[in-house]
């Protein structure tokens, strides 16, 4: 059986959210539960393209203090989603 659209909004939703919430804490663990063991980061940093893959990103997490041990606020939002087919969503974020 599939999921209804309204189902699979709030399962996006619920991923953000944790994407969000381990990168706001340095979760390492919360990171694998939302990233694919797959996963390809990209970032423009200082003009340079940076290309990682999860293990490397991951040490990266593990080593820097996280937004929350800085008591940084958090200004990370889901603006919205939208799902137009079982395989295919778009999510507008703001972080």
């Amino acid at each position: 059986m599939q999921a209804s659209p309204m189902q699979d909004e709030q399962d996006i939703r619920a991923v953000i959210t944790g994407y969000f919430d381990a990168l706001y804490h340095g979760d390492v663990a919360g990171f694998r539960k939302v990233l694919h063991p797959q996963v390809r980061l990209f970032s423009a940093t200082d003009g340079n393209l940076i290309n990682l893959d999860l293990e490397t990103y991951m040490s990266m997490v593990a080593a820097r203090p996280s937004s929350a041990s800085r008591n940084d606020p958090r200004g990370d939002e889901i603006v919205s989603v939208s799902v137009a087919s079982p395989t295919t969503a778009h999510a507008r974020v703001k972080d």
